[in-house]
């Protein structure tokens, strides 16, 4: 699928970005094109397995290994996600991750704003049953 071909690029160059070391290719877990996929990497001897969402919402990672699967990763990115947005809604940086580089108040607002919708949508799939039934 085209759409997924473009998502793994665009993962690549995110984590090549965010100096993100991998020695193999992310594996795709699940998709709902054109929206969101989520992606993950194997463990090196020394780290935790690592997660990416990319689609029509912000590219991000997350290292842990205590998520298993692919639902609980969309969980996962929702919740982080709600707790940015809640900084940038009200003009602040996140005291640890960034997402835009803006230093308006108001576009950091109005991001947040985006991102809240965006973690809100994610949450509500990572509870719906029947988008999980199927493999990409």
């Amino acid at each position: 699928m085209e759409w997924l071909d473009e998502q793994e690029e665009n993962i690549a160059r995110y984590l090549e970005l965010e100096s993100v070391s991998v020695k193999d290719e992310p594996a795709i877990m699940w998709c709902l094109a054109p929206y969101v996929s989520i992606w993950t990497l194997a463990p090196d001897a020394d780290r935790d397995r690592i997660w990416i969402v990319s689609g029509d919402l912000p590219t991000d990672y997350i290292i842990d290994a205590d998520i298993s699967d692919a639902r609980t990763a969309a969980s996962a990115f929702a919740k982080r996600w709600v707790d940015v947005s809640e900084c940038m809604i009200q003009g602040q940086s996140h005291p640890t991750i960034q997402i835009g580089h803006m230093n308006d108040p108001n576009k950091r607002r109005e991001l947040g704003e985006l991102l809240r919708r965006r973690a809100s949508i994610l949450s509500k799939w990572a509870t719906d049953d029947s988008i999980w039934e199927e493999e990409p």
